[in-house]
């Protein structure tokens, strides 16, 4: 994960553009890498190694980052203590929101079909995933529906914020296994496995067993959100 998340994702990608490549590389190289990377780090004590590491507030990224968006992390806990279709938990209440900055697509864009090449591993937001979030975000109780995690975002930090600025306007993160929300979390019994390309995510939604193994809310909120695909 370490390996595919890093920026090695930009070479596969067509972001590659922005270091100077033609083109991306072979996905095909994909198995390669991470295959090598496997036999590298299989025979390391990882957990030797993390005991020899001294964090602290100031240099513990993640910890920081957690405590920079308390409700994202908060949702993504209670996802993980999750072992049904359900969980209800204490609402976070909301710091200082998240301020998105201006934006100028709105005259540009036609029906909100958008196009943007995008590295994955950025932590920045664009100005179409801007101009999304404050569009759902004007609908009360909007959604944002995504496949799975990483075609959003590679970046911890991006998902979080992402995830953070939703939660604060009472909207929800969606995705075809899990629904997040400021005190409701969703969960499919049955995972399905993440999609790699957009026709992979399309032609899920299409099967009879998507709208399965999820809780009441769940389904009606997943059955709203797809019929626009």
């Amino acid at each position: 994960m370490a390996i595919r998340n890093s920026y090695l994702e930009q070479i596969f990608s067509d972001d590659c553009v922005k270091i100077g490549m033609d083109k991306p590389v072979d996905e095909e190289k994909i198995l390669l890498v991470t295959k090598e990377a496997v036999e590298y780090f299989k025979n390391m004590d990882l957990g030797n190694l993390t005991r020899k590491i001294q964090l602290t507030e100031e240099n513990d990224k993640y910890l920081r980052i957690a405590k920079q968006y308390p409700m994202a992390w908060n949702a993504l806990i209670q996802l993980g203590k999750c072992n049904c279709k359900k969980m209800i938990y204490d609402k976070v209440k909301i710091r200082e929101k998240i301020k998105l900055g201006e934006h100028n697509l709105k005259e540009k864009i036609v029906e909100k079909k958008l196009k943007e090449i995008e590295s994955g591993i950025t932590k920045e937001l664009s100005q179409e995933l801007i101009y999304i979030l404050k569009d759902i975000i004007e609908d009360q109780k909007g959604i944002f529906y995504v496949d799975c995690f990483k075609m959003l975002t590679r970046n911890f930090e991006k998902l979080l914020k992402v995830i953070e600025v939703l939660l604060e306007n009472e909207a929800y993160f969606l995705t075809s296994n899990y629904m997040i929300g400021n005190t409701y979390i969703g969960k499919r019994e049955n995972i399905y496995k993440a999609a790699h390309t957009a026709k992979e995510a399309r032609e899920k939604i299409k099967e009879d067993r998507f709208l399965n193994d999820l809780s009441k809310t769940h389904r009606t909120i997943l059955k709203r959100c797809i019929k626009y695909f």
